[in-house]
């Protein structure tokens, strides 16, 4: 069951760190444009405006994959302790 266990963890820290990784990339793609808008003077408040929203929508999502991914972990726990105890 250890073995069994240290595999939840390690894919739970795989999806993590590979989450935050590509969030990382996208935030960075993402601002790409809104760098150049924002320069531009009669469209830079709603430019910034976008951004913001933009930025808000890839940290929900990533949050959420990350959520997914704890619950996710906690359940195959659980599910090996009971299985555990249903061999006993």
């Amino acid at each position: 069951m250890r073995k069994l266990l240290g595999l939840v963890e390690l894919i739970q820290t795989v999806v993590d760190k590979g989450t935050a990784s590509i969030e990382e990339v996208h935030t960075s793609i993402a601002n790409g444009p809104f760098t150049i808008l924002n320069k531009i003077g009669v469209v830079a408040p709603v430019s910034r405006c976008v951004q913001e929203v933009q930025k808000r929508t890839i940290v929900s999502v990533y949050g959420i994959i990350r959520a997914v991914n704890q619950g996710a972990g906690a359940m195959a726990k659980t599910l090996l302790q009971v299985r555990d105890k249903i061999r006993d």
